[in-house]
């Protein structure tokens, strides 16, 4: 009997407590949270965070609170999180998670200093935090900031050094009016109690009556689940996978493993990493064909998952592992085969590890085994065999991810990551081309933002460049608007490895058939030496910015030659090419046109008549208005060739680019080159 009623007391208190939940938030005070009990008035509150994630780990109660009563809320993250090497990931990761929270992207600010790096042996100074959160404060005219309490919720030494750091401001500006909130830090108990902590909640501010304290309960859980999902790099799922128990023992009874298969897995499985690492060393081309021969022959999910997570774990630790697959020991086995099969699998997870085991086990081949089988093996029949193969049939996997993506937010990503690792292999190149990959990636050329993470952008950017060496894939790149985004990407771009491997793209494109005409068109010119002026600490960016330069003034001084003037009139087909508007080219060469009796000259006006291109009729106007300001005799040149009367039926015509130089050419012709130049202007 005792035990029912403490039963029942338990679910009433549960029940009770979930209906206080839902009743809303309550203070101490009579003022609700960031609100003084009078008119109300929009604050600008910076929270302050270590990593991402800590937003939506910790601080959603107090967002959805700010965010739902107009509030303007800023967030400054003090690292990228990379402890794990998965820094522009996280970064990635806030940003979407700050966008479902309603955060704008322009209020969200990771910074990535050399002394603020995530770990826990990692000492931050409290002087460098407390600067970087006045420059927030003076930036956005902060006055209230949201953190972490001394204890950081979970003890973490980085949230510990964000109060800590917070507290120095506090003290180092004291005259200034500035309110700042900590989040409190609970107890095991607490924090694993549900609903039930409420009524805890309720009472903590009446034992510290000295202190003022709200308690915000989370108003949209949804959200809050939402925003955590997008920290897909804190959620791996690898983990979850080699968290489970698989009874291998069953599979040896239905001789899907062999006895030694069984021995080699026991004696691996569960171990620590510094065990595991001993055991490959020892004798890894045998448990590696343990594990290919799982693949070959188990076709349940849960076992394929585990040996695949069992394999990524195995070559993030050490990459070279890879090189274990190519032992001879193995050369009967197509170690190949399976992971092709498992790329076409309907699960996401199997299908992005397959890909990155299979790009990194490929490229980890001996180059003595180029275009032969798998394994250097001298006989098989199987299917996907030979590297060739292997490698065609992962750019056609590579190529329906970037078309349609199996993952909405990850395969485009994983996609472009194993294709940067793979251009360098020319059967790749070619199978990419053929495929039409190229125009994949160029829609996914443009400045980062919320969708588009600068890692992906940077890896965009060096399957391109990798590309530019390949001729048939700059023919595409060519008729394609890849030149400008590039150009539109290292206008916009601050970080350093982007602007380097753009600026080697472009020096490779240079001088390939009309890259270098659009370049100068472009501005390439000035923007390069705008970059010059910067502060790179790269070498071979400084390198790659001076030659491309050099080229730049080599193709103008080739693209402003009089012979290239000429076929372009000959041709008919004028364009705003650099010569037309550069003063030096018509001071060098306007007595160039007196050649056979002004021959190009008399070409220049008859296609005043004859052409139907608009732009060729603008240009047309404008060498004519050019050749009367720069030609000592050139008004009466011009007059004598009859060529008033066609340039005045042009200043009526619907196109405005035609109608303003022919307007500029009768100005020069009846005014003269000065005072035309002076109406211009």
């Amino acid at each position: 009997m005792a035990w029912l009623i403490i039963i029942v007391s338990l679910i009433v208190l549960w029940v009770a407590s979930l209906c206080k939940k839902f009743h809303g938030s309550f203070s101490a005070t009579k003022a609700t949270f960031l609100n003084d009990g009078r008119v109300f008035r929009r604050r600008n509150v910076l929270l302050v965070i270590a990593h991402p994630d800590d937003e939506s780990m910790f601080f959603t109660p107090a967002i959805n609170y700010l965010i739902s009563r107009g509030h303007n809320l800023y967030i400054l993250c003090l690292s990228t999180g990379d402890a794990d090497g998965m820094g522009n990931i996280r970064k990635e990761e806030l940003f979407l998670a700050s966008a479902i929270l309603k955060i704008p992207h322009q209020r969200v600010k990771i910074l990535d200093h050399p002394d603020l790096k995530d770990g826990f042996d990692k000492v931050w100074d409290w002087n460098l935090v407390a600067r970087f959160i006045e420059d927030e404060i003076c930036a956005h005219a902060i006055d209230s900031i949201i953190t972490f309490d001394d204890y950081g919720v979970s003890g973490h030494c980085n949230h510990c050094d964000v109060h800590r750091g917070v507290q120095k401001l506090l003290h180092d500006f004291s005259e200034r009016h500035l309110e700042a909130w900590e989040l409190v830090s609970t107890s095991i108990f607490r924090k694993y109690s549900g609903p039930v902590d409420i009524w805890l909640s309720k009472l903590f501010p009446w034992c510290f009556p000295s202190r003022q304290l709200h308690c915000l309960l989370n108003e949209d859980p949804s959200k809050t689940y939402a925003a955590m999902a997008q920290h897909r790099s804190q959620w791996d799922r690898i983990v979850g996978v080699l968290r489970s128990d698989i009874s291998w023992e069953t599979y040896m009874t239905t001789k899907l493993i062999t006895g030694t298969g069984l021995q080699l897995l026991r004696r691996y499985d569960k171990k620590p990493q510094d065990q595991k690492a001993q055991l490959l060393d020892e004798d890894g081309p045998a448990y590696i064909g343990v594990f290919v021969s799982i693949l070959h022959d188990i076709f349940k999910e849960e076992a394929v998952e585990y040996v695949l997570a069992l394999m990524d774990e195995m070559l993030t630790a050490n990459p070279e592992r890879a090189r274990l697959f190519h032992d001879k020991s193995l050369a009967d086995r197509d170690s190949y085969e399976p992971f092709l099969r498992l790329l076409w699998k309907d699960n996401w997870f199997i299908q992005e590890k397959s890909c990155k085991i299979l790009s990194t086990i490929v490229s980890a081949r001996p180059k003595t085994q180029d275009s032969t089988i798998a394994n250097g093996a001298s006989i098989s029949k199987k299917e996907f065999t030979t590297n060739d193969d292997v490698l065609k049939g992962l750019v056609e996997w590579l190529c329906t991810q970037l078309k349609k993506p199996t993952h909405p937010s990850r395969g485009i990503p994983a996609a472009i990551n194993c294709l940067a690792t793979l251009l360098k292999e020319p059967v790749v190149r070619s199978s990419f081309v053929q495929a039409d990959g190229v125009k994949l990636l160029v829609p996914l050329i443009s400045p980062a933002s919320t969708q588009q993470s600068i890692q992906l952008l940077y890896e965009t950017c060096l399957c391109v460049w990798l590309l530019s060496y390949y001729e048939p894939a700059v023919e595409y790149l060519a008729t394609s608007r890849t030149l400008p985004r590039l150009i539109e990407v290292v206008k916009g771009s601050t970080k350093e490895k982007v602007v380097r491997v753009v600026v080697l793209i472009l020096r490779n494109l240079l001088h390939k058939g009309t890259f270098g005409a659009q370049m100068v068109d472009l501005g390439l010119p000035q923007l390069v030496q705008n970059l010059k002026a910067q502060a790179w600490s790269d070498e071979d960016l400084l390198e790659a910015l001076n030659q491309l330069e050099g080229g730049l003034k080599d193709n103008i001084k080739k693209l402003s030659s009089f012979d290239k003037y000429k076929q372009e009139v000959l041709l008919g087909h004028l364009d705003w090419s650099p010569m037309h508007k550069d003063p030096l080219f018509w001071r060098d060469n306007v007595t160039c046109f007196e050649e056979n009796d002004f021959k190009i000259l008399r070409v220049l006006i008859t296609i005043l008549d004859a052409s139907t291109d608009l732009r060729t009729l603008a240009v047309a106007c404008f060498d004519l208005s050019q050749f009367i300001q720069y030609h000592p005799a050139g008004r009466i040149i011009v007059t004598d060739l009859k060529a008033k009367e066609r340039v005045m039926k042009l200043m009526n015509h619907e196109n405005a680019e035609v109608t303003k130089n022919a307007l500029l050419c009768i100005q020069r012709l009846f005014l003269g080159a000065k005072y035309a130049s002076f109406l211009q202007a």
